[in-house]
């Protein structure tokens, strides 16, 4: 409610309430209206027009309408301002409210899943796509040191004739809290040493599958070009931290901590 007599102060009470109200996952809005303090029936018409809303947004919420469509099938109300912006405030606050109560007793899905063919159709040794996905320098850190965990208990499998669980698993007993959790895993994925966030990769691993018996089962030719292509990888690895200007910000307040690198699929173990 604004009083005319106090007209000079309205934009600083205005930024004040503007900052009071603002809608709850939307910095940037505020279900803010004003209306003259001594014009009862502009008061009137916004009140009516505001309980209109809210009862229209109920309406179709309970016939199933998850995400209202603002003004769809409500009697028209009395205009307080051009273009309904007394409905967006109002929608504003209905839509935070319905992401939070529906929030409560669900899962949200992840943003998009979507599939796509990264080989050209006619000639499959070409490349329709350059998958990528953004690490930062800290998961590329902890990929880096799986990894080397990994290799050297696949050195020291192949010197101590040991099985490759049993090497990983004092490999890895100087670092992990419960190194005993590494043996109980039937391959490479189930022991938790890689980062989860590459088994979700659309990309094929070459040790994520690798258990006791496929180690057992290989050549020392294969035991060796598989060491030599973890080795380059984590040569890659040390490069790519080791460059500056490779790395770039997702948004301009990312502290450097937060910079990512795209780094291609052929790139992950």
């Amino acid at each position: 409610l604004q009083d005319p007599r106090a007209e000079a102060d309205h934009p600083v009470a205005d930024a004040q309430f503007r900052h009071l109200s603002r809608v709850r996952g939307d910095a940037g809005r505020s279900a803010i209206e004003a209306v003259d303090a001594f014009e009862q029936a502009q008061y009137l018409a916004l009140v009516e027009q505001v309980t209109d809303d809210i009862n229209g947004l109920l309406r179709q919420a309970m016939a199933g309408q998850a995400s209202p469509n603002p003004g769809a099938g409500q009697a028209a109300a009395p205009a307080v301002s051009e273009g309904g912006a007394e409905l967006d405030s109002v929608s504003a606050l209905w839509q935070a409210a319905l992401v939070e109560y529906i929030g409560r007793e669900a899962t949200p899905p992840k943003d998009i899943v979507a599939w796509s063919l990264d080989r050209d159709l006619v000639n499959p040794a070409d490349r329709a796509l350059d998958v990528r996905v953004l690490v930062t320098r800290e998961q590329l850190s902890s990929l880096s040191q799986s990894l080397d965990r990994v290799v050297q208990a696949l050195m020291r499998a192949e010197v101590t004739q040991a099985q490759f669980f049993e090497a990983l698993q004092g490999v890895a007993g100087q670092t992990m809290k419960q190194p005993e959790e590494i043996g109980q895993g039937a391959q490479l994925a189930d022991t938790g040493l890689l980062p989860a966030f590459i088994q979700s990769l659309p990309y094929r691993s070459d040790i994520l599958s690798l258990t006791d018996e496929m180690f057992a089962s290989m050549t020392t030719q294969q035991r060796a070009e598989l060491e030599w292509s973890l080795l380059a990888k984590l040569e890659q690895y040390r490069a790519i931290n080791e460059q500056v200007d490779v790395w770039f910000q997702l948004n301009d307040t990312d502290d450097d901590r937060d910079r990512v690198y795209p780094l291609h699929l052929d790139y992950l173990p």
